[in-house]
């Protein structure tokens, strides 16, 4: 019984398919006739030839033909409401489509009263920063000319939802969503006795930190619109939020026993809210209708992020310890970074006629000449 259910079963499988094959196989000769009848000047009936296969039967690649041949043909008629609607038809189906050279100048006119710009596109990305610390005061326990204090180079992530709005094909406003994980590592060598109290050896102090910030970007982006690389430029301002400082202090003195950790949560004597320009170049790899990307960013810090009326807050106890326990209060500070970051854009198209309501016809609007009236 189940041997015959399964033969069934797989009968109907072929016949599905050989009735798919032989429907597909029909509609690629009636649009070999409606290629016919046009180029032999029997306009009148290309749209029958077409018309029941482009309800159900073509495949995608068939159909953003056929569309064309129609809108030629209309446009052969003069009936520009058939010519108009085949040809929306045609760049809902291939938003990025571009006319040929040899494609008659009728259509080429036609084709420049509609844009396909999408109005928003929306992007992910993720990636790695470097930061770059430019200390502005050194701050210490002891005397400054007794230490040696340097910074390195530690390495972060960003993950970035991003959402630009398009004027046009080349100039877009990005606003962006980044959370980020940023870090330092500082060390720092004190000679003699220049920690008061404490014996007079060589002490080594280093400082591994993480902080987490949320981040929202705003820029105006140039893209040159390519056919399959589309590189760009961009600058704009970042307003960051401190969601959380944890540093992990070690003290080595020469001849006593090394002090670390637990992790000190740093957050009151760090700055809450920072300011920033970031200047960055990229460039999109179209694939089909989506788009993958490379960004290189540099972000320029304008803040002190030392928080100054928190410094000496020794009822804290993560700043008490900073400075008496570890022996290395933070500096004042901007911290600056390069990021790096890959990701994908899902474009939302709108084929539309140029004299549609868009961003870009608004602001001319808003902002335009008026012209006198006589």
């Amino acid at each position: 019984m189940v041997n015959k259910f399964l033969l069934i079963i797989i009968f109907l499988g072929f016949a599905l398919l050989s009735r798919a094959q032989s429907g597909s196989s029909e509609c690629a000769n009636l649009l070999n006739s409606a290629r016919d009848a046009f180029n032999e000047g029997y306009l009148e009936d290309v749209s029958g030839y077409l018309s029941n296969c482009l309800k159900d039967g073509f495949s995608r690649e068939q159909k953003i033909e056929a569309y064309k041949l129609l809108t030629i043909t209309y446009l052969y008629l003069d009936d520009l409401f058939g010519a108009e609607n085949s040809y929306l038809q045609l760049l809902t189906l291939d938003p990025e489509y571009r006319v040929l050279p040899t494609d008659p100048v009728e259509f080429k006119y036609l084709s420049n009263r509609y844009i396909t710009t999408p109005i928003i596109s929306w992007t992910a990305r993720a990636g790695i920063n470097l930061s770059m610390i430019t200390p502005l005061q050194i701050n210490t326990v002891g005397d400054e000319n007794t230490t040696n204090r340097t910074y390195k180079t530690r390495a972060g992530f960003d993950f970035i939802g991003e959402v630009d709005v398009h004027f046009n094909k080349i100039v877009a406003l990005a606003f962006e969503l980044d959370f980020s994980l940023r870090s330092l590592y500082r060390e720092e060598t004190i000679f003699g006795g220049a920690l008061t109290g404490l014996q007079a050896d060589e002490h080594l102090l280093t400082e591994e930190r993480q902080d987490f910030y949320l981040t929202l970007p705003v820029s105006l982006k140039f893209t040159y619109p390519g056919k399959t690389y589309y590189p760009y430029v961009y600058g704009g301002y970042a307003l960051s939020y401190n969601l959380g400082v944890s540093a992990l202090q070690k003290r080595t003195p020469a001849r006593e026993v090394k002090i670390e950790g637990p992790a000190l949560d740093l957050r009151d004597a760090t700055t809450t809210l920072s300011h920033s320009l970031i200047f960055g170049i990229g460039v999109k790899r179209r694939i089909k209708y989506k788009y993958i990307l490379v960004d290189f960013r540099y972000r320029l810090g304008l803040t002190n992020m030392l928080a100054a009326q928190n410094q000496y807050d020794f009822s804290n106890d993560n700043i008490r310890n900073a400075y008496f326990k570890y022996a290395m209060p933070l500096d004042d500070m901007r911290w600056n970074d390069f990021q790096l970051t890959i990701g994908f854009v899902w474009p939302k198209y709108k084929p539309r006629a140029r004299d549609e309501v868009t961003l870009q016809t608004v602001f001319k609007n808003m902002f335009g000449k008026k012209k006198n009236k006589e």
